[in-house]
């Protein structure tokens, strides 16, 4: 079955219903942010944090977006670090 296809705004309110905490208010710039990186991206890396109930529904217990963000952010430059210290040696 193909997933059904969200918006980047219905990809932020299936985030937040699943307990993604998003501290500020501005829809749209959440939205971009999710479009930018990608929703199933996202998901991977909040991964850690979620529970799957008895019905098969996700939850991500008050996970901070900005958390998640610097999740992907900090995995993003690891390889990079990783490799520049390897030469040095």
């Amino acid at each position: 079955m193909k997933p059904e296809k969200l918006t980047p705004e219905e990809q932020r309110s299936r985030f937040e219903r699943r307990g993604i905490y998003f501290p500020t208010r501005d829809h749209e710039r959440d939205a971009n942010k999710i479009q930018e990186i990608g929703y199933y991206k996202l998901k991977e890396f909040a991964y850690p944090f979620s529970t799957t109930d008895t019905s098969g529904e996700i939850s991500y217990h008050g996970l901070k977006f900005n958390r998640l963000l610097v999740r992907y952010y900090q995995d993003k430059k690891f390889p990079h670090i990783y490799v520049a210290r390897n030469r040095r040696h």
